[in-house]
């Protein structure tokens, strides 16, 4: 592996261990660059969950203990830790970017996807929803998805769209769930691997981004 895909497959890893334990096997593999994508690093991760989650989880995550609802979750994942490769700077940082650029990439890219004002988060998550985009696309469900509201409510990607397709709805509906339970490991300031934090606003940061934030208080 580059030093550029060690780098995006300790982010992967980590993503995915905060999402599915500690206990799940994860593997990753390097896979050649896409054509319309040559500046990205691919790959390609396999998840094996040690055990089903307890049956008394509430029913979102129950889906995402799904072998559907985990395949979908990885997929977003990788394809998140792609589009975030692509500002890899070294050693160890990102090359700049505003939440505006991106926002308006998305918005010129997925039109229909995301009407103007509709994206209300910050760069990381508007990566992910770029991710989640790609994964309609992929999937071929991006036809008639129109979205109403992207924004963080509770430490989590909250997804809102003008109805849904009557034949990939529930598909539609399963990626954007998955997109959902990813945000909740990815630090809202930076992007990488993070958790909950507690204390005025509950947000989701990493451990970088959270000692910075409490040095300032």
């Amino acid at each position: 592996m580059t030093s550029r895909e060690r780098r995006a497959a300790r982010e992967l890893t980590d993503f995915l261990t905060r999402l599915f334990g500690p206990d799940a096997t994860i593997s990753v593999d390097p896979m050649p660059a896409r054509p319309q994508h040559p500046e990205r690093v691919e790959l390609e991760a396999t998840v094996k969950r040690a055990a089903a989650l307890p049956a008394d989880l509430d029913k979102r995550t129950r889906r995402r203990d799904t072998p559907e609802g985990t395949a979908l979750a990885v997929e977003i994942a990788e394809r998140y830790v792609a589009i975030r490769s692509a500002r890899y700077a070294l050693p160890s940082g990102l090359v700049p970017t505003t939440c505006s650029l991106v926002s308006e990439g998305l918005e010129r890219d997925y039109a229909n996807l995301f009407p103007e004002g509709t994206l209300q988060v910050d760069t990381p998550w508007l990566e992910l929803a770029r991710a989640a985009a790609e994964t309609f696309a992929g999937h071929r469900v991006l036809d008639g998805v129109k979205s109403s509201q992207v924004k963080s409510k509770f430490a989590e990607l909250r997804w809102y769209t003008e109805g849904l397709p009557e034949e990939t709805g529930d598909e539609v509906a399963a990626i954007i769930d998955a997109a959902s339970c990813l945000s909740t490991v990815i630090c809202e300031t930076c992007g990488g691997p993070g958790a909950y934090r507690k204390g005025g606003w509950v947000k989701i940061a990493c451990d970088v981004c959270d000692a910075a934030k409490r040095r300032k208080l």
